[in-house]
């Protein structure tokens, strides 16, 4: 298949989250032998741009347009010259999959799958309900394009069985929702290096609490940080960038009184990322909303335990599976607790073998294929 998919940034951005995982399915599908080509922005961050015009990264063909205004208008990745790209080209392609669906990259992909009959899917990553930032923003936009985008999906995709019923619900389309979560490939975990938390932070803590991901207000860190604080001997580690929120964190540390228990790493990845997870007593996700959050299979297939809470869309799953624990959300106590229970040998071992079964980046490519042929055949 030739395969288009469509998203507002991609590497060598340092945006994480929606990038990560196309960058994870595109180069899956190019080891299974299709044909990938990502349309994208040049945001390099929130207010400058790299200079790449195109490029091949793990087989994948990367087509990047100019953002314009980028200090201006930092938050809506304006890439006009891609519509005139995007009419002479998008008819070479069998399938196009948009990543999230609010932006202007999808609007444009979107508009002309319509004009020249081109099937789509549609994966909303978590976007689909009105709250959070720019609510009147979202409603707005839904009502211009945004519902058409959704219904004229082939397909949605799901992260959880909650976005799932959240699609259905938006959509109306029962049969066009599938659920392909979000994965890991645990072939890329290092050995673990016992030092490397006291050679690298000078950590000699016995229980180390770990978070993974962006510091902003949705991730529950205050929640975190003042169960840590009742935890005695307990240390932290936030490894992540700011997004507006980490003065914040660093107040309600200091008001707690745990400055020496916790440490910033900013951000991490590679082997440095999955040394903290193999290194940490437990990670913690407590935030207040969750749509997915692929920090948790990354923490299982280290065998790191999990604890979540039950405002995160995979708290479902971690509790029915029983790979790990869930807590209420804003329950310090609860949390507390959880973080001083050492797991068992038991729930780290079902956590590890549940994510080689319905988490890797192979089981999402063989659900991939097959919503791509389907919505290919079914298509009028």
């Amino acid at each position: 298949m030739r395969i288009l998919h469509t998203g507002v940034v991609f590497d060598p951005s340092d945006f994480n989250g929606v990038k990560n995982k196309m960058i994870q399915q595109s180069a899956e599908l190019v080891r299974r032998g299709h044909e990938v080509t990502v349309y994208t922005s040049n945001a390099k961050t929130e207010t400058r741009n790299h200079r790449l015009k195109a490029r091949t990264i793990k087989g994948i063909k990367v087509r990047y347009f100019n953002r314009i205004l980028p200090k201006l208008m930092s938050s809506w990745f304006l890439t006009p010259s891609m519509i005139r790209y995007v009419s002479k080209h998008i008819k070479s392609f069998d399938i196009v999959q948009l990543y999230s669906h609010r932006n202007f990259q999808n609007t444009v992909a979107y508009c002309y799958c319509r004009k020249y009959g081109i099937p789509y899917v549609l994966s909303p990553g978590g976007s689909l309900p009105h709250h959070g930032s720019r609510t009147l923003f979202k409603k707005v936009y839904d009502a211009v394009v945004g519902n058409r985008i959704i219904r004229d999906a082939e397909y949605l995709i799901g992260l959880t069985e909650l976005e799932g019923e959240q699609c259905r619900e938006w959509s109306g389309k029962k049969g066009k929702v599938v659920v392909i979560p979000n994965a890991v490939d645990p072939r890329s975990i290092p050995g673990k290096d016992p030092n490397f938390l006291g050679e690298r932070y000078g950590i000699k803590s016995r229980r180390v609490v770990l978070f993974v991901g962006r510091i902003s207000n949705v991730k529950g860190l205050p929640f975190l940080v003042r169960a840590v604080a009742r935890s005695k001997g307990t240390h932290l580690i936030i490894a992540g960038r700011d997004h507006g929120y980490l003065n914040a964190v660093k107040r309600e540390i200091a008001k707690q009184g745990i400055g020496d228990r916790v440490t910033f790493t900013g951000y991490v990845s590679g082997n440095d990322k999955w040394q903290l997870y193999l290194n940490a007593t437990c990670f913690a996700l407590p935030s207040r909303t969750e749509a997915f959050g692929n920090v948790v299979p990354e923490a299982l297939a280290c065998g790191c335990p999990v604890i979540v809470a039950d405002t995160c869309a995979v708290s479902k799953a971690i509790r029915e599976e029983r790979i790990g624990t869930v807590v209420r959300y804003n329950d310090i106590e609860g949390l507390k607790e959880a973080i001083e229970i050492e797991a068992s040998p038991d729930t780290v071992g079902r956590g590890k073998r549940y994510v080689e079964a319905n988490w890797t980046w192979r089981s999402v490519g063989d659900i991939l294929e097959k919503v791509y042929s389907e919505a290919i055949d079914g298509f009028s």
